[in-house]
């Protein structure tokens, strides 16, 4: 994930308007999501602030943003429990699923295994 970079947010507007106008389209991979076409606007937004851009994509924090997305891309679904020794489980096959995205992501219970569920 990139952080905030300069952008001519103006040319940047009319660099995509230019290139819909034909027929080309500014694609983006949305995480857990697919292919996400971006207009003008959108492409603006986009090269300004890509980690800011998803969280309104997904009506998140920037932190539950971020610890969903090093739970599932950069930890790849390991458990973030800690056993008796203070070391990470890191138990695999956590399920819950890239497809539900950041929003209902919940630390302490999306990404532990059942032996690690924080109990209430």
């Amino acid at each position: 994930m990139a952080g905030p970079e300069k952008v001519d947010v103006v040319m940047v507007k009319r660099v995509v308007k230019l290139m819909n106008s034909r027929g080309i389209k500014v694609v983006v991979n949305a995480p857990a999501r697919g292919a996400l076409a971006l207009d003008a606007e959108g492409a603006a937004f986009f090269l300004q602030d890509e980690e800011l851009f998803w969280c309104d994509f997904f009506g998140t924090t920037i932190e539950q943003y971020r610890s969903w997305y090093s739970f599932e891309y950069v930890e790849r679904g390991l458990c973030r429990g800690v056993n008796k020794k203070g070391k990470r489980c890191r138990k695999t096959g956590i399920s819950y699923g890239k497809d539900k995205g950041p929003g209902k992501f919940i630390v302490g219970v999306s990404d532990r295994c059942s032996h690690h569920l924080e109990k209430k």
